[in-house]
């Protein structure tokens, strides 16, 4: 892991790096930042948090942290007013400070080999992308697409987010009763 940062929140220290060129905060400064008293880091998914290494006052200890999308889970689950400052909060100055622009120039543009960006299919279905993100959790799999640091659609912060595959799109589209995919060539067709 590369050097800890850490971030103020109101008045809250969040311990953060960079691992990988992807932002990784740990979960117990975020629970505890936005209230998420009730969320533990067994509830997270596998692909949401990580085990990491933190060197302090001599002291090596292994802590939870949780990337772009545990960091969304974590703040779902806290006080729903503060969520608000906090996501504000993180995309104005959190991840700017993490993320130095000499990084974010590095990072890969968003994937344009056949993949999906759920905001791309969120807009085929009429929904907000974080809704339908939530709603497909458990389509998320390596059968279905992948994960890419993209610059995100709203400001110039660089976020995680989930690309689609073909197969990935079309079991989304699927799960909404919006298609019905033919067998063999994968073509769509939109149901009335």
């Amino acid at each position: 892991m590369s050097s800890v940062v850490t971030l103020v929140f109101d008045s809250v220290d969040i311990r953060a790096s960079v691992l990988d060129g992807m932002p990784l905060f740990v979960f117990a400064d975020v629970r505890y930042a936005v209230g998420a008293a009730c969320i533990f880091a067994a509830d997270l998914n596998s692909d949401e948090r990580v085990v990491i290494e933190l060197n302090s006052a001599g002291h090596c200890r292994r802590v939870v942290a949780v990337n772009l999308f545990g960091l969304s889970s974590v703040v779902a689950a806290g006080d729903p007013d503060v969520g608000k400052d906090f996501k504000r909060w993180i995309a104005a100055e959190g991840l700017p400070t993490l993320l130095s622009p000499s990084t974010a120039r590095l990072l890969p543009q968003a994937p344009q080999n056949g993949l999906f960006s759920t905001t791309e299919i969120a807009e085929t279905l009429d929904i907000y992308p974080a809704t339908l993100g939530r709603l497909t959790r458990h389509l998320k799999t390596k059968q279905h697409g992948e994960r890419h640091l993209a610059p995100a659609a709203n400001n110039d912060a660089v976020i995680e987010q989930w690309f689609w595959n073909s197969a990935g799109r079309a079991a989304v589209l699927r799960e909404f009763g919006r298609i019905g995919v033919e067998a063999g060539d994968c073509s769509i067709t939109v149901r009335a």
